[in-house]
């Protein structure tokens, strides 16, 4: 076969070693996650400091129940959690889909970061 018939027209070997193989993006998406839980998990042991809720020994859900936080947003970290604790066992299409996660991350961040400010704001 000659070397012409081998690469498709247009196509340089330069240009095929730039473009990202779709693990990178799923590795990516992996990294997003996995930060996502660690944004969220710190914002609650913030929250619980600035509130005086001990946080030694605690997992999440006995977190959650000692900040007794409004049930939509106590919801919402719980779906979080819930989705990012195993990732390795969701499917492909549950990790490409998964910007959800993310945007639902931002919000309750976001919400805790108003509860821990205001909490800043009542203690002496």
């Amino acid at each position: 076969m000659l070397e012409a018939e081998k690469k498709p027209p247009g196509r340089s070997v330069a240009a095929e070693a730039v473009a990202p193989p779709k693990q990178d993006a799923l590795t990516e998406r992996f990294e997003a996650l996995s930060s996502d839980r660690q944004r969220l998990l710190s914002r609650l042991d913030q929250l619980a400091v600035s509130r005086g809720v001990p946080t030694e020994g605690s997992d999440a859900s006995a977190l959650l129940a000692a900040l007794r936080l409004p049930k939509p947003i106590n919801e919402a970290i719980d779906r979080v959690l819930g989705f990012t604790s195993d990732l390795e066992r969701r499917s492909l299409p549950d990790i490409q889909h998964s910007s959800w996660v993310t945007t639902m991350t931002d919000a309750c961040v976001e919400f805790l970061d108003m509860l821990i400010r205001n909490s800043a704001l009542k203690s002496p």
